[in-house]
């Protein structure tokens, strides 16, 4: 296995906070490859093929797989705010954004990730992580186990959705339980998140593997992006206290959803 190290990414909770991502690969560095006829990079080896239905059907490890929109586009669980990826990119490039910030902090595919456990520690999964923050000096409630409906995984290619799903379990570090037993992330408080998304919730015939490379951006000789990915990864909780502290807080961004995104 060998492993990649990404950008800093300044993530927003309170104060910009610097994050060295580390990315754990089961693969080589990405190789600049032309897209092949479904958007996918030619030449690269064969991948493991989503294992998902074309129907939603329950995840071994909770959840719900969002297989009934296979080749959708622009699907979301949870609808995307007008606004979110402005804010949002705003917020990772170091500006004070008022209201909740949620940031992917890495992602990656792979089998027998260091720390995998539960169905899925000998199966080929995506992992991701991300940070959440109130973005001002107030505190973030969320239902437990984190949002109302659990987090929503979206990634789109050009031809529409190639894996989804909603109702994901994640593990949350960092944040308190109050006394109404909501969890609470306080500004100053590094709170983050994993979760991982697998092969069953790939749709069927998608090569899981070209999909992840499909993740990152196109790269010159230097090794330096030169253009957006592929494919879009969408990572997304609500609940209705995040539409309530954005209110607060003249946020640019309104409702219940808070998303991120890989786009820079």
């Amino acid at each position: 296995m060998n492993r990649q190290v990404r950008r800093v990414v300044p993530w927003i909770v309170g104060a910009a906070v610097g994050v060295l991502l580390v990315l754990w690969w089961s693969w080589g560095h990405p190789a600049q490859a032309r897209p092949g006829a479904l958007g996918e990079p030619d030449g690269l080896p064969t991948g493991p093929m989503g294992t998902g239905s074309l129907h939603s059907v329950p995840l071994p490890g909770g959840g719900m797989s969002d297989g009934d929109h296979c080749g959708t586009k622009g699907y979301h669980f949870f609808p995307v705010p007008p606004g979110a990826h402005a804010a949002a990119a705003a917020a990772s490039s170091g500006r004070r954004v008022p209201g909740p910030q949620l940031v992917l902090l890495s992602y990656g595919g792979g089998s027998g990730l260091p720390g995998k456990v539960g169905p899925y520690r000998h199966q080929w999964t995506f992992s991701i992580s991300f940070g959440l923050g109130p973005g001002t000096s107030r505190t973030l409630s969320l239902a437990q186990p984190i949002g109302a409906q659990g987090v929503a995984v979206e990634i789109e290619g050009p031809h529409g959705l190639v894996a989804g799903a909603h109702g994901l379990p994640a593990s949350l570090h960092g944040a308190t339980t109050g006394p109404d037993h909501r969890l609470a992330a306080r500004s100053g408080d590094e709170v983050t998140a994993d979760l991982t998304l697998p092969l069953a919730a790939v749709c069927p015939g998608i090569n899981a593997r070209q999909v992840e490379k499909g993740l990152s951006g196109p790269i010159d000789a230097h090794n330096t992006v030169i253009g957006q990915p592929p494919y879009r990864l969408f990572v997304s909780i609500s609940d209705p206290s995040m539409g309530a502290l954005r209110a607060a807080v003249h946020a640019p961004v309104a409702g219940d959803t808070l998303t991120g995104d890989n786009l820079d």
